[in-house]
């Protein structure tokens, strides 16, 4: 019997919500005693209010437009705060976890099939997620 061959050559894999699901609540809760009171009350009052002061910067640092240290100091700047760069960077890019089943998938998929990964995150975030997740580089 003659098998077909499939038309799939190559399977893409989104990073964010996909293998590597997150909770930018993590980082909030992180950050919060950093914040001087009126950022504390408006990120318990209005948490979509308190993330839109920083949604340009942090669009551009996803498009790769600024580097993480500009943003970090842009958001600093913003929020009133100063906070040290690796706890910022914790703050900010701690946010991820391991989706076990997906990678299972994407490892057996890629003895099949081009396997890539594609994503919309900054460089910060994807070099942070690859150091801390190595298996996600099937």
């Amino acid at each position: 019997m003659k098998t077909m061959e499939s038309p799939i050559s190559d399977i893409l894999f989104d990073l964010g919500q996909v293998l590597v699901p997150f909770d930018r609540g993590i980082g909030l809760q992180r950050l919060r005693p950093h914040l001087p009171p009126k950022q504390a009350r408006l990120l318990d009052e209005d948490q979509a209010a308190f993330l839109e002061q920083f949604d340009e910067p942090a669009i551009a640092l996803e498009k790769g437009e600024i580097e993480f240290d500009l943003f970090r100091l842009v958001v600093e700047s913003i929020l009133g705060v100063r906070i040290a760069g690796e706890d910022f960077r914790m703050i900010w890019c701690d946010i991820f976890r391991l989706d076990d089943a997906m990678v299972d998938l994407g490892e057996s998929l890629a003895r099949r099939y081009g396997t890539w990964l594609v994503s919309n995150t900054s460089r910060e975030h994807y070099e942070w997620i690859i150091g801390k997740f190595p298996r996600i580089v099937f």
